[in-house]
């Protein structure tokens, strides 16, 4: 029978666990323990989920708090992206600007659209400000 998405993933997350870990997979899936679960998890917790042994503890505690750590890692690298998308488009925008002031119908008032360079500027800004405004929110 095959496995459905879901499942197959728990499994291949938990089948990353340290061998004397593996254990208390099959535990962990009745019991519906999630990252989340474990991230919050004390050592009292984890004794109520089945680790009996202090050094089973220590490992799973241990392997939460580096994937953790990871994460944060990962969520600031994409912070990083994010806002270096928002200054290249800052960037963009205001070098557009600049080459439209210098034209010399901008200065006799005449009415004249916007340049496409300029509209792209404008909208890799509103893009990457969504992109920053979207992970501050998540």
């Amino acid at each position: 029978m095959k496995k459905g998405r879901k499942e197959g993933m728990k499994e291949g997350r938990l089948g990353g666990l340290d061998g004397g870990l593996q254990q208390y997979v099959a535990s962990f899936q009745r019991q519906q323990v999630d990252g989340r679960r474990l991230l919050a998890a004390s050592h009292q917790e984890l004794l109520a989920l089945g680790l009996k042994r202090v050094g089973h503890q220590e490992l799973l505690l241990e392997a939460v708090e580096l994937l953790g750590a990871l994460n944060c890692g990962v969520q600031k690298d994409h912070l990083t992206t994010l806002i270096g998308r928002m200054r290249a488009a800052h960037h963009d925008l205001a070098a557009s600007v600049s080459q439209r002031r210098k034209n010399p119908a901008y200065h006799h008032k005449v009415s004249h659209q916007p340049s496409n360079d300029f509209l792209t500027a404008v909208v890799e800004l509103i893009g990457a400000a969504k992109s920053l405004l979207g992970w501050l929110d998540g």
